[in-house]
Formats: structure tokens, sequence, C-alpha cells
């Protein structure tokens, strides 16, 4: 007789961040910028506003739906770290205000609501 044990698996998420904050800083606070979930989506947070860093797929939304407009380059978004989304939800904007680049890096971003 042979008996075979019922093994629970458990599903694998993505990492998430939500941007609650249109400051342009890596403040320890309780506010969230784009600055510090691209950096932890990098693997390298600045602090714990986002948690741990993660090295496999994130995705970053924004809980705030106003322009945000940049006052210095944000980090580059790095390879090894898994597929990055930013869901805007279609009601955001980030502008460099003609001043410096939005995003760059060396591992395409998903930009499935960019406006």
């Amino acid at each position: 007789m042979v008996l075979f044990a019922q093994q629970h698996t458990q599903p694998v998420y993505a990492a998430g961040s939500v941007v609650n904050s249109l400051a342009n800083n890596t403040t320890n606070d309780t506010s969230r910028t784009l600055r510090e979930a691209i950096l932890a989506a990098n693997n390298t947070p600045a602090n714990a506003n986002c948690g741990a860093g993660s090295a496999g797929n994130d995705t970053i939304t924004f809980g705030v739906f106003v322009p945000l407009t940049l006052i210095s380059f944000l980090p580059n978004i790095v390879s090894g770290a898994g597929l990055l989304t930013i869901d805007g939800g279609g009601n955001s904007t980030i502008s460099g205000n003609n001043a410096v680049r939005v995003l760059m890096g060396d591992r395409a971003p998903i930009l499935p609501c960019a406006t």
C-alpha cells in the first residue's frame, strides 16, 4: 500500500509597493515615495518604508493620483531583480518638467497604464 500525503503549495506573489507621497526623498517616515519604491524593487531599500528589498518581480502602484513632478533623477531600474511593473491606474502622470529624465534602466519596466 502506497500513501501519498497531500502537500500544500504556497503561491508566489510579486512584491508590491503603494506610493502614497509626492515627496522626492528617502526619509525614514510613514510615507512611501516613488524613489523609495524603486530602490526597494532594485533590492536596495533606502529605509524601512517599503519593507525589505525584493529580488523577485515587483509592482509599484499609486495611492495618490495627481501629477508627480520630479526635481531630480529617479534611481535606475537595475537588472537581476525581476520584472518591474509601474501601474499608474490611468490617473497618474510623472513629469521630468523638461529638466530631468523620468525613468532609466537596464531592465525594461512594464508600464501598463502609463499616461
